[in-house]
This record gives structure tokens, sequence and C-alpha cells, in this order.
């Protein structure tokens, strides 16, 4: 969620959605429109969808807005709570232990974000694999620039020497920006984010803005696990009759 100038717009994970609105003298956050919303309409499935509007509607409550200890609010509808935690002690809170992101991570996209503007590429069809260690991270496209990095308290893997990333040639002869993308990240002291049993972010700047890297385990690429089984109830599409037999000539 994002509180901007008289205006809040919010995302759940799928579908993202807005509405002004203005904090009264009685801390009730108060849409100032009409009652309507724009959001955005990705096809995100019915659960997440249906939390979509679960989530958006909660806002349209005019919710009592409370402080709720450090970095956080509390907002109260309709029965309802919403604990809101600022982006960095988010991150803070979640930060994970080293064991959970030591070993192979293939890197899948790097965005750069500003509030909710955003923008990001994939980083090539050989996007090559990290290895985070002990006492080094190295990408398999430079093997020849291994980074001593050291884990932080604070969740951040820091360079303790950064190499001249132009040193290797795959970002030297790199018409596209992946290559440099990774290692200017892993030369930028990134904070590290799991966002999944599989997934981690690497964040060079702020819960507002900055760049990120999203990567994704080695394993779980090379054998991914079986997908979902179908909600309950689902029956399969009929099969289509044969097409008519022509004529023969």
């Amino acid at each position: 969620m994002q509180i901007g100038d008289g205006f809040l717009t919010y995302n759940v994970g799928c579908n993202q959605s807005g509405n002004p609105a203005a904090l009264d003298r009685n801390g009730i956050l108060r849409d100032t429109g009409d009652g309507s919303r724009m959001q955005t309409l990705q096809g995100c499935g019915d659960i997440r969808e249906a939390r979509d509007g679960r989530f958006f509607a909660f806002f349209g409550g005019n919710p009592r807005v409370q402080e709720f200890g450090e970095d956080r609010i509390l907002l109260q509808s309709g029965g309802r709570e919403l604990v809101l935690v600022q982006p960095d002690r988010w991150r803070q809170i979640h930060k994970p232990d080293f064991a959970e992101i030591e070993g192979r991570w293939v890197p899948q996209m790097s965005t750069t974000y500003d509030g909710w503007g955003s923008e990001g590429f994939g980083i090539g069809d050989d996007p090559g694999a990290v290895t985070i260690g002990r006492r080094h991270v190295t990408w398999s496209l430079c093997p020849n620039l291994p980074i001593p990095t050291r884990w932080t308290s604070d969740g951040r893997l820091v360079a303790t020497t950064a190499p001249d990333i132009t040193d290797c040639s795959a970002v030297a002869r790199a018409t596209e920006n992946g290559p440099r993308a990774v290692m200017e990240m892993l030369t930028a002291n990134p904070a590290v984010i799991r966002t999944g049993p599989d997934r981690i972010v690497l964040v060079d700047g702020s819960g507002e803005k900055g760049r990120r890297i999203d990567l994704r385990s080695e394993e779980s690429i090379l054998n991914p696990p079986p997908p979902p089984p179908p909600p309950k109830g689902y029956k399969p599409p009929p099969v289509p009759p044969p097409p008519p037999v022509g004529e023969g000539i």
C-alpha cells in the first residue's frame, strides 16, 4: 500500500486499485471521491481475485487508523482489522538465515522501481547461476570474478572487495542490460529477502525506491515440483467431436 498526496494505492499480490482519501480529525480514513474504483484486470485465478475484492472493499469502509507499535499502523473497519508495516521494517522481520540462501540461484528478472512505478527486463536466454557461499558470491557467466562477501546481521551480502565488473567478458560484450544488472547488484551490498520456498530477491535501495533482482533456486528449475491438484469439483472439458469426414474426390 502506498499513501500519496490525497490518494491511496493498494495491491495484495495480484491487481492494483486505489481511491482518493483524507484522514479526518478523528483518525478516520475517508474516501473523498465518488466511491468508484479504478483497478487493473489481471487474470490471477478465482482465489486471488476474491482476495483482491475483499482487500479493496476494506478501504471503501472508511477505516479508523491507529498507531500500532514501531513502524506499524492498525486499520479497523466493519469488525475487520488490517496491520500495515513499513517495507524496510517488514524486510528486517523476515530476513532469512544464511543457511536458507546458501547455494545456487538462477537470476530471473531485474526491476527498477520508484513507488508503484517500475520497469524491468529478463536477464537473458542464458542467465547462468549465482552461487552464494560463506565467503564468496560467484556468477557462472563471470567465473573469473568471485566477489568476496560477508553476511551481516541485517540480512545483507556485503562485498568486502568490489571488482571491476567490466573485467567480466559477459558484461563487456553484452548488448543487453542483463549481465551488467546482475554484477552491479552482486557488488552493491544487496539486502536478501526470501519470497518463497525456492525464491529470493536481492534489493539495492529502500522499500520506496531502488532496484531488485528476482532469483529462483537452480534445483527448482532442474526438478520442478508437480503441478497443484485441480480444485475440488473440477471437471475436465469434454473431448471435442471429430471433424466431419469430407467426401472423396
